[in-house]
């Protein structure tokens, strides 16, 4: 638990309860700190009604009822795609059986009176372009209505500026017997494309919401009007130097370059969602309207997802990417922040499912590269709906995030390792002394650490730490000296 183009400037620590320019400075937004919880009986529980936490199907995720207008058919609920343990770039599910439970009306003061609904099937899910899953309920959308659920109408992304609401089960630091729906409001950004480790989502929006937290996945995010505009995917809310771009790095793909906005919380567009139901209120992805993939998407997958320029043996960064599709596929590659698979101006060549693309980069500077994989439809015309991708990172500066040893003590000794934080701190290398004999800047004796934890007899402290730390693509930190007090 997921990008604005020319990002507003983001209102990091400003919210001023009505001070003048000669008030007292407003205080910081902690943005770690949880939305008010919800209770019930108030106007926040009505709006919140149709909001659930999902559970049984994966992650520990929030979803909300559509409003699909057929009193008598099945509901359905959105979440994200992630919260159905998708985790790749590729797969789309379609029609699944499930066992999964939408608990509504986890208010405060209302937690034991929880109403569980089953869920039945994953209609739709994938992270491929977005992040969404569509759940079918063993109830009608009258039934849950009746038990006082709202459903909400799905509109496009707000505009800049627009004020929001959120409302969702965060879990993060927060006891299981204290998971209750909580209620966040921020700002509407600038709409941008955004990429994390290995997917890229077309249509996001930047926020500058604080208590966006794990468990918020699959959030509603509301407009004035109570119309679900997004549902809340990532943030970079609580990430380390380093790393941008990886697993709770979100990175905004804008017109100057790929870009890591700090503190800053994304939702995807959910308008595409509402023509996927029929006249019977049913899903299907056959309806014309429907702008959700299909299960049977061009894949391209590369052989390593980040490479270092390295001298003399290495001359050249190319792709190596083995590609899937269910008819003849044709290719685009370029800069990702330029780079767009949905269009489809720039593919060219024919290829086969089975295949390996081998192509050099043409660049050995720092940066990232999308490949574009898509199929000719029956009138010649490359069809880019269900283009797949793959991305490659050319890094070559070494590790800024600090380094940190793990501790635990004894009664008579203590045992210590490294922490791992990829892609940042992947591997590492080290050596320990006395102190007054070990120089971490000599690079005698450095040995790799294998993962196993290292113990020393308070007899022998202090003890002197030094690490060397490589990232993903190979590069070396600077030596880091970490110090063992008795």
């Amino acid at each position: 638990m997921k990008s604005c183009r020319l990002l507003l400037p983001m209102l990091v620590s400003l919210l001023l309860a009505g001070c003048d320019k000669d008030g007292p400075a407003p205080s910081p937004v902690d943005y770690l700190q949880p939305g008010a919880p919800i209770q019930s009986g108030s106007a926040n529980s009505r709006q919140a009604s149709g909001v659930a936490q999902i559970s049984g199907l994966g992650s520990q995720c929030t979803g909300f009822i559509i409003n699909h207008g057929v009193a008598n058919a099945p509901a359905y609920l959105m979440t994200n795609g992630h919260c159905v343990e998708l985790f790749d770039s590729a797969t789309v599910q379609y029609q699944i059986p499930a066992e999964g439970v939408a608990r509504f009306s986890l208010f405060k003061d209302n937690l034991a009176g929880a109403v569980s609904v089953n869920i039945s099937e994953i209609s739709w899910a994938s992270m491929r372009g977005t992040d969404i899953a569509i759940l079918k309920t063993d109830q009608t959308l009258a039934q849950l209505k009746q038990q006082g659920f709202s459903a909400y109408t799905l509109a496009p992304l707000p505009k800049p500026g627009t004020a929001l609401t959120i409302a969702g089960v965060p879990v993060k630091d927060i006891p299981q017997e204290e998971w209750a729906l909580r209620q966040v409001q921020c700002k509407a950004g600038q709409t941008t494309r955004l990429f994390e480790f290995v997917w890229i989502w077309d249509r996001a929006q930047a926020g500058d919401c604080g208590g966006i937290l794990p468990g918020h996945s699959g959030s509603p995010v509301f407009d004035p009007a109570g119309l679900v505009v997004g549902i809340i995917n990532t943030s970079t809310i609580g990430a380390e130097a380093g790393g941008n771009c990886y697993l709770g790095k979100p990175c905004e793909l804008r017109k100057t370059g790929v870009v890591a906005a700090p503190n800053t919380s994304y939702w995807l567009a959910v308008d595409g969602v509402r023509g996927c139901f029929n006249a019977a209120g049913e899903f299907s992805l056959q309806q014309a309207a429907c702008q959700l993939e299909q299960p049977e998407p061009f894949v391209a997958r590369n052989a390593a997802r980040v490479q270092q320029a390295r001298t003399g043996w290495q001359t050249e960064l190319a792709w190596q990417a083995e590609l899937e599709g269910p008819r003849t596929i044709s290719l685009k590659s370029g800069p990702l922040h330029s780079t767009d698979c949905r269009d489809a101006a720039g593919y060219s060549g024919s290829y086969f499912a089975g295949e390996v693309y081998q192509k050099a980069i043409g660049s050995r500077q720092d940066g990232h590269w999308l490949l574009c994989a898509a199929g000719y439809g029956e009138d010649g015309k490359i069809q880019t709906r269900n283009a797949g991708f793959t991305t490659l990172e050319i890094d070559n500066t070494a590790p800024v995030r600090p380094m940190k040893l793990h501790v635990v003590r004894f009664d008579d000794a203590v045992q210590y390792q490294p922490l791992f934080s990829p892609p940042e701190l992947s591997s590492y290398r080290w050596k320990v002394g006395k102190p007054a004999e070990t120089d971490c800047a000599d690079s005698a004796g450095y040995r790799t650490f294998i993962r196993i934890p290292r113990f020393a007899d308070l007899t022998e402290l202090p003890l002197k730490v030094c690490l060397i730390g490589s990232d993903e693509a190979g590069n070396e930190s600077k030596p880091q000296t970490e110090m063992l007090e008795k």
